[in-house]
């Protein structure tokens, strides 16, 4: 393991959240992140931190 890489290190990322990854059934009203937005966001910043972690 990379000695750069260790506990505690830590990165932000941000996903805009906006009506075309809310969910619709519900009405208008009560517009909330979708399960599978939040995945792929969560995922793709997980893919982020592995291709940053090469260069660390």
């Amino acid at each position: 393991m990379k000695t750069s890489l260790a506990a505690g290190i830590r990165r932000v990322e941000h996903a805009a959240v906006d009506e075309s990854n809310t969910i619709s059934f519900l009405g208008e009203g009560p517009r909330v992140y979708s399960t599978p937005s939040m995945v792929h966001d969560v995922e793709y910043a997980c893919y982020r931190l592995k291709v940053i972690d090469r260069f660390l």
